[in-house]
Formats: C-alpha cells, structure tokens, sequence
C-alpha cells in the first residue's frame, strides 16, 4: 500500500496529516509519499474518525486498498497519544520524509517544505520555563482567537517566572499590538518584568513551545503538537473550545497533564 499526503493547511495542520499517514504506515506496512494532484481513493476525516475509535477499542481492519490519500486534517489526540514511541520511532527511521504546507499565508500557493526529522531536534533554540503561545492573524476575523480577558484570567492563576516568554507572529496590525501590549503590561504589573518576545521562523517557534516545561496553547495546531512532541512540557494549558468551531477535531489533551481553560467562544 502506498499512503500520499496532500498538502492543506499550513505547519500544525501538516503535522497532524503525516502522523495520520504514518500510522497507517506503521499498521498496515505501507509506503509514505507526497502528491498535489490525485485520483485514488480517500480517507477523509470521518473515515478517519471510525477506523480510529475501532482500533482504539481493539477492532482490527484489513485494508486491501493500494493506494490511500490523505487530504484532510485527522485533529485527534488519542490515536496519536497510543501510538506515539511508534510514531516517534517512525520518524527516527524516515528522517528523509517531508511535509509541505500550502502557503506561508493560507493558502498562498507559496508551498513550505519541512523535513519530519526537524521536528524531534533543532540546535541553537532560546529555553524558558514557561512559554505562553499567542495566535492572532487570521483567526481575528475568523473570530478564533482566544479573547484577551480569559488569557488574563487564566495568568492570574500562575505563576511567572522572569523565565518566560510569549511566542507570536510579528504582530502587523494595531489591533494585534494593543493585544499583545495589554498582555505585556499585565504581566509587568503583576510580576514585575517586562516579559520576552519571540517571532520568529515557524519552526523556531515550535521548538521555543516544545522545549518548555509550562506550556500555554493558542486555538493552533501548532502549539499542541509543540506539546505532543515535547520530552520536557510537564503541563500544559489548553483553550477549551467550542465543537461547532472545530467539530471534527477531539485534540484538546496533547499531553496527560493538560487543563483546559475558557476562551469566550
């Protein structure tokens, strides 16, 4: 059998596409490969979703199939989280394979390759204890974002230390600087230090969140698997979102440790 990944999505969406691919790897002996254009059968995201809760209630299939393409998102934390050494084993064995997302911006034809090997190691990365991980951009007018009060809120709860920082894009609007500024000066009043930004590469940024020992995630992607890959994430904070806004995705624990909090949507 020969799995094909399409690319969709950007980053965190590919990530979470190649670990559906390379579980069917793994079970069912299969071959990884890219294509942009395609003609063969698909497993969309409810196919996914049934074969995923069979296999985790111990339900075998057999899949006689040649050829699979996997064009959708697979947003699920339990198929991955039992498999993970394997998936983690996988990559150690293909360091060669690659993803591709479908643009810098969505969708802007501007295709990135990453190499899967560059997710588990990258040298030369700032380290905080925790790290507070923001998504703006395009989730404002998707009205996605986490609204600035539960952030608020769910800091008054911990604890800072001066060894923390705040990954964000490069905030362009005004609207994004107020946001992150409100967020700044909450934590100088309330801490006493003016706290670190980071905007950077996306794949500096995710090893910024993958390397913490404290994680707060964003309604991204990204941010989770930051935390389903980490060896040192000890707990993380996830937004507990609303199932009509993602009603395919059951990700919202990347790690055993992890506590939801509100995000007023």
């Amino acid at each position: 059998m020969i799995v094909y990944f399409i690319p969709k999505g950007r980053l965190g969406n590919a990530i979470f596409r190649y670990l559906a691919c390379a579980t069917f790897c793994i079970k069912y002996d299969a071959f990884y490969n890219i294509i942009t254009s395609y003609e063969f059968i698909q497993i969309n995201d409810d196919d996914f979703k049934t074969w995923m809760n069979n296999d985790i209630q111990g339900i075998s299939h057999t899949i006689d199939l040649p050829e699979l393409l996997f064009s959708g998102y697979y947003q699920h934390a339990e198929i991955y989280k039992k498999y993970k050494s394997e998936l983690i084993s996988y990559i150690k064995q293909n360091p060669d394979h690659y993803i591709l997302t479908d643009g810098i911006l969505p969708g802007d034809g501007e295709l990135q390759q990453f190499f899967v090997r560059d997710l588990l190691y990258k040298d030369n990365v700032n380290t905080y204890h925790t790290v507070i991980h923001i998504r703006l951009s395009d989730h404002i007018d998707l009205q996605w974002y986490v609204k600035i009060e539960y952030i608020l809120l769910l800091l008054e709860k911990i604890i800072l230390s001066p060894n923390s920082c705040i990954v964000i894009q490069e905030c362009k609007t005004d609207f994004e600087k107020e946001y992150l500024q409100k967020l700044v000066d909450f934590i100088y009043n309330k801490y006493g230090f003016i706290i670190t930004i980071e905007s950077n590469d996306v794949l500096t940024d995710f090893h910024i969140m993958k390397n913490s020992e404290l994680l707060i995630c964003s309604t991204s992607t990204i941010s989770w698997t930051a935390a389903f890959f980490s060896d040192t994430v000890e707990k993380c904070y996830f937004p507990d979102y609303s199932s009509t806004i993602y009603p395919d995705s059951t990700c919202k624990y990347p790690i055993d440790n992890t506590e939801l909090y509100p995000i007023g949507f």
